[in-house]
C-alpha cells in the first residue's frame, strides 16, 4: 500500500495505490488519524490505483468519512476501480459516500 497526500488549497487529496485490505488498514488508519485535525476542510480520496479491496478497506473509508464529518470536514471519493465498485455494490454502500461528478459506481 502506498499513499500520498497533496494539499491543493482548501482540499487535501489522498491517493491510495495498491491494496486496501485487512493486511494494511491498521497501519494506514494510524497514519491517517494523525492527519485529520490539521487537514483542510475538504478531502478527496483517489481510489483509481487500488487493485485489491476488501471489507476492511470499506470500513476504513467509512471511518475516514465519519472522523472527518465529526470535525466538520467533508470527504468525497474519486473514480473507483472494479474491486471497489464490486464491493460497494455488494453492500449497497455506494450511496453512503459523496462522489466526484461522474465517478459514482
Amino acid at each position: 500500500m502506498d499513499c500520498r497526500y497533496e494539499d491543493q488549497g482548501a482540499e487535501r487529496e489522498l491517493v491510495l495505490d495498491g491494496e486496501l485490505t485487512v493486511y494494511v488498514v491498521d497501519a494506514l488508519w494510524a497514519e491517517l488519524a494523525q492527519r485529520l485535525d490539521d487537514a483542510p476542510a475538504r478531502w478527496r480520496l483517489d481510489l483509481s490505483a487500488l487493485n485489491d479491496f476488501d471489507t476492511a478497506g470499506l470500513q476504513l473509508l467509512l471511518m475516514v468519512h465519519r472522523a472527518l464529518a465529526a470535525r466538520g470536514k467533508s470527504c468525497r471519493l474519486g473514480v473507483a476501480p472494479p474491486p471497489v465498485r464490486d464491493l460497494l455494490a455488494l453492500y449497497r454502500a455506494g450511496g453512503w459516500f459523496e462522489w466526484e461528478a461522474g465517478a459514482a459506481p
